[in-house]
């Protein structure tokens, strides 16, 4: 009886074991980044060796973190204005209509303000 207990034991430890390698992953999956700057919020959707795919969400007045970023596709869930502000304090505003999609290639570093009036949501995907 002792030895069927003990291998009823390592082949249940085994499932659990197995089944956290393969549950990880779905986990580490839709985190929110935590960000200082309040109205600002961003969560990862998916992120591999091959793409990294955001939302991100811009309440009105919030900005972001100031970043360099790759070439890109993102698309509005949700429209308004959102304006870059570059190091050297030039700015440009973008509008964007909900459900528009927009190609950008790589850019220098620079900071996004929500310079409208509504919540500004946007998808993106850049492979890596």
């Amino acid at each position: 009886m002792n030895q069927v207990y003990r291998s009823s034991i390592c082949i249940l430890m085994g499932a659990f074991l197995s089944a956290g390698l393969f549950l990880n992953p779905v986990f580490a999956q839709g985190v929110t980044v935590k960000s200082a700057h309040p109205g600002y919020a961003q969560k990862v959707l998916i992120d591999n060796d091959k793409v990294r795919a955001t939302e991100t969400s811009w309440m009105p007045g919030a900005h972001g973190p100031s970043a360099a970023l790759p070439a890109r596709v993102l698309r509005a869930l949700s429209g308004g204005t959102l304006t870059r502000i570059y190091p050297d304090g030039k700015t440009e505003a973008t509008v964007w209509k909900t459900g528009e999609v927009k190609y950008f290639d790589a850019t220098p570093e620079y900071a996004v303000k929500n310079t409208g009036k509504t919540k500004v949501v946007l998808y993106g995907v850049r492979p890596k």
